[in-house]
């Protein structure tokens, strides 16, 4: 017969056991929460309404024009709440958020209406084009710069390099590990950054010089396209606009400002005369962080 003690003891181990398979699977449901929602934590800001406080009307101008007053007019007019979201076709955090607005939508729509920026921002001409070849080449210029291996999938290997690529050798910091899994850099990407990112600036400088020739200002066609957009914001990460009327934080600067001598060589001045005009006509200065 077993003694009652020694079937107590065995008995506790069973549990102890058990407690420690527990919590070796929390920790790793933990684990992969951290990594689903690191990328949030970058969009939280640390100023501006309070939660609870009426957010104030925002007078902006459509692109044909117009003059239009965001909280005003929209949801506030039939006596709902409007929430803005901000998406982008290439955001991860965007596609994991896209779900939850149709459920709150689905749930709150009595009193809240939910509105994906531009959905209902004036009525102006579409920014891609209306022939069937041109919107294909300015989907592709869009691909090449905000895709995957595009300008900023590579450019942030680059960026990244700088902090992986230590005096010990190649190291991935505890923090950054999530971001560095997300944009597959590795040694072998970091190293293939360069060549990449000259390859695509050298087509959008072809791009651009034909057009010049053609008597256009712009990517694509003779009016504003997206591509135009796309590229106007991503040249940021190789020349910044002047503090004065681009007034980023001091530490983000140098770090987009620093390009190897693939890259600088391929930074033709017309790529940046085409991001200054753009900014001046379209888009408009001083930008605001």
């Amino acid at each position: 017969m077993i003694d009652p003690l020694v079937l107590s003891i065995v008995v506790l181990w069973v549990i102890v056991v058990a407690l420690g398979v527990c919590v070796l699977a929390l920790s790793r449901q933990i684990g992969i929460l951290y990594e689903r929602v690191a990328p949030m934590g970058a969009l939280m800001m640390d100023h501006g309404p309070k939660v609870g406080e009426l957010a104030p009307p925002v007078d902006v101008t459509t692109w044909d024009g117009e003059a239009l007053t965001i909280g005003a007019g929209m949801g506030a007019g039939k006596g709902k709440s409007t929430l803005l979201f901000f998406v982008s076709p290439t955001c991860p955090v965007c596609k994991k958020l896209l779900p939850m607005m149709r459920s709150v939508r689905n749930r709150e729509g009595a009193w809240l209406d939910i509105v994906l920026l531009a959905e209902q921002l004036g009525t102006g001409p579409s920014l891609l084009p209306a022939d069937e070849l041109n919107r294909a080449l300015c989907l592709g210029l869009i691909t090449e710069m905000a895709g995957r291996d595009g300008i900023g999938w590579n450019r942030r290997h680059q960026v990244m390099g700088a902090y992986l690529n230590g005096p010990d050798g190649y190291a991935v910091p505890a923090g950054m590990e999530p971001v560095v899994r997300a944009y597959q850099v590795t040694p072998a990407a970091i190293a293939a950054a360069p060549n990449r990112l000259a390859t695509i600036l050298d087509g959008l400088t072809r791009q651009l010089r034909c057009q010049q020739a053609a008597g256009s200002d712009y990517l694509i066609g003779d009016t504003l396209t997206a591509a135009d957009i796309y590229w106007a914001c991503f040249s940021m990460m190789f020349r910044p606009l002047p503090a004065e009327v681009n007034p980023m934080p001091d530490w983000l600067r140098p770090l987009y400002s620093a390009c190897d001598d693939t890259v600088e060589a391929a930074l033709d001045p017309l790529l940046f005369a085409h991001r200054d005009r753009i900014y001046t006509r379209h888009i408009g200065l001083p930008l605001e962080y």
